[in-house]
């Protein structure tokens, strides 16, 4: 039997990969192809559909069956680019309040980290909130694909650690 699955979560080759040795490792299914482009499967099985979803499931994504006359469509999911700019707008808020003295850019010295460090620091925290809440999907997707085994480049993401809490002026907390 053929059956045709939309998958849910896929963000790069790896995610790819990782679904179909997933689902080809299950046993009844005779062959596994999944497509990142229209973020598909079709698997050649003989056991029940419920062993490949959980497959699925086990590797970290979801899928559902696509019915016989069901098209599959390309950019049916279609990323907001919204949080993107809005998460590089406030990017450039953090970079502007930590580089902005160094490179001798017109900067108030009431936000400077000499005259108030705590001030300093608090701003470009709650300039970094919004940015981490806005891209939770990356953060999110990244620490379940660490914990099934299959890191990809959300884990990438969600890993780099943040820069520690010192400057040259030899502030630190």
């Amino acid at each position: 039997m053929k059956t045709n699955f939309k998958v849910f979560g896929m963000m790069c080759s790896a995610c790819v990969s990782h679904v179909e040795n997933a689902v080809s490792h299950t046993a009844g299914v005779k062959k596994a192809a999944v497509s990142l482009l229209t973020n598909s499967m079709t698997v050649e099985h003989d056991c029940p559909v419920e062993d490949i979803l959980s497959a699925v499931k086990r590797a970290g994504y979801a899928a559902k069956p696509i019915a016989e006359g069901e098209k599959i469509e390309l950019g049916e999911e279609k990323r907001k680019t919204a949080p993107i700019v809005f998460s590089l707008i406030l990017a450039f808020a953090v970079m502007y309040i930590e580089m902005g003295e160094m490179l001798r850019l017109p900067y108030p010295a009431a936000i400077s980290m000499a005259n108030d460090p705590v001030l300093w620091l608090g701003l470009q925290l709650l300039l970094t909130v919004p940015i981490v809440v806005l891209n939770y999907r990356y953060f999110v997707g990244g620490t379940k694909s660490l914990l099934v085994g299959a890191p990809n480049m959300d884990s990438l993401i969600a890993v780099v650690p943040a820069p520690p809490l010192c400057t040259a002026r030899s502030f630190c907390f």
